[in-house]
């Protein structure tokens, strides 16, 4: 009976729930295709979260439903399918499932667990400074390695689909994705650079000035680290893990390194070189994962099981989510919240402009790439700040912190490839995110501001 129950309710929530958006009267703003855009896409992400059904089925369902309606065109919503990213994904599944058959991810896992303690409490800090290294040598552009790390941590202590394992997830994607806020990464500060240009031709953004105004940003990420494992993790599901004689013994049982190990720390680090190398070589680093799944295979240590890893659903989903940014530009949703939260921002004092562009960025993630988010308007809000008095460096850096306030995967590509990997659940994704979000703003606004204002910033 309460099986049934929760299948009614997930019906409601996929199918129901979204003839609101279609009820609502039509205005010059609010249109036909704004209304089913947004009600096919909360009808795609709530049937990914409940998990009604396989994800590939939402994944394929969404853009049908926008081209049959007439909503959007077929380069709108298939655009991203045919992204060098797509590639990549698909690759890193391989060559993460290849890595992990082989044993060198659970070997890397129970080596830093040895290193940082022997517990699990240190293998989720452990996890946090080893994927913040990868991103320090990487400029912040090895998300898919970040993310290989990271799954291949979860598997080796057996948490995959669980809160434990969730907590590791998470660690991997602060160390990896939320700490770029002090490192130099070269796409996102070169789109806000060439936003910000129409206005201000020298305005420029070093790894000084992100290291000055955002190392606080560490702070939050310990602490957060420490939280959730507090409120999401029950000692008695670790247990087995608070014992460095384990991680000694199972590293043991491994024995020494084997060849194809060896080859597969020659691949990580050559794809490492590969984005490190990106500004000289000019190529799409994004190749490289192609390139070092091949690897693997061409020296006989791939096999066929490895290519079941590539998760065509995932894929798929990844490629939806993806489209989803440029659905709510050619609906007119981006340009519809801009509109609406410009006059606002506008009539504010330094201190609430910082704090409701620092909201308005999270309003953007829900309906465009940070990419776009950054091109589209970091030149409009440092005009508007300069307008009205204020530091608009101030401005860009809280809206550069805006960029990593999501709640879904979809919002962030970079969130979305750990996602991909299918081994935390939507509901944990949401939760805890949602919880990073909330703490964020109260962190921003309890240390970050005070310090912004010790700091000559504001």
């Amino acid at each position: 009976m309460t099986s049934n129950r929760s299948n009614i309710w997930k019906y409601i929530i996929v199918f129901i729930v979204p003839l609101i958006f279609l009820v609502i009267p039509k205005t010059e703003i609010y249109t036909r295709e704004m209304a089913i855009a947004i009600a096919a896409t909360f009808c795609f992400l709530a049937w990914a979260a409940v998990e009604l059904t396989n994800i590939l089925i939402p994944s394929l369902l969404w853009p049908a439903v926008l081209i049959l309606t007439g909503t959007v065109t077929y380069a709108d919503v298939y655009g991203c399918f045919v992204d060098s990213a797509i590639v990549a994904v698909a690759a890193t599944f391989i060559l993460a499932a290849t890595l992990d058959r082989v044993g060198l991810l659970r070997r890397m896992a129970f080596s830093v667990a040895k290193i940082f303690g022997g517990s699990y409490i240190g293998t989720v800090y452990g996890l946090f400074a080893a994927t913040f290294i990868v991103a320090i040598a990487t400029f912040a552009s090895g998300e898919c390695i970040f993310a290989a790390i990271t799954y291949g941590a979860v598997m080796a202590f057996g948490l995959a689909k669980t809160r434990a394992g969730s907590v590791l997830m998470m660690s991997g994607m602060l160390g990896g994705v939320t700490m770029r806020m002090i490192i130099y990464y070269p796409i996102f500060c070169k789109t806000m650079q060439k936003s910000v240009s129409s206005v201000d031709p020298n305005f420029t953004i070093s790894q000084m000035d992100l290291l000055i105004y955002n190392w606080p940003v560490i702070i939050f990420c310990l602490v957060f680290i420490y939280l959730l494992i507090k409120i999401f993790v029950k000692p008695e599901d670790v247990a087995h893990l608070n014992s460095k004689e384990y991680y000694i013994s199972e590293l043991e049982k491994m024995g020494k390194m084997t060849t194809a190990e060896k080859l597969g720390v020659v691949v990580l680090l050559g794809i490492m070189a590969m984005i490190m190398t990106s500004s000289i070589h000019g190529l799409d680093y994004m190749y490289a994962f192609v390139i070092g799944a091949a690897i693997m295979f061409i020296f006989g240590y791939g096999s066929n099981d490895d290519i079941g890893g590539a998760k065509p659903d995932m894929i798929f989903f990844l490629a939806s989510c993806m489209a989803i940014g440029s659905v709510c530009s050619a609906v007119g949703i981006t340009s519809a919240i801009s509109s609406f939260a410009t006059p606002i921002l506008q009539g504010l004092g330094e201190i609430a402009t910082l704090i409701i562009t620092l909201v308005f960025g999270f309003v953007l993630n829900l309906c465009m790439t940070p990419m776009a988010m950054l091109g589209g308007f970091t030149g409009m809000l440092y005009d508007l700040f300069l307008n009205v008095g204020l530091n608009p460096m101030a401005g860009v850096m809280a809206f550069y912190q805006s960029t990593d306030l999501v709640i879904l995967p979809y919002e962030f590509l970079s969130f979305l490839y750990f996602f991909a990997y299918g081994i935390m659940s939507m509901k944990d994704f949401f939760v805890m995110h949602l919880m990073k979000t909330v703490l964020w703003i109260l962190f921003f606004i309890v240390l970050i501001v005070p310090y912004w204002m010790f700091a000559g910033l504001i």
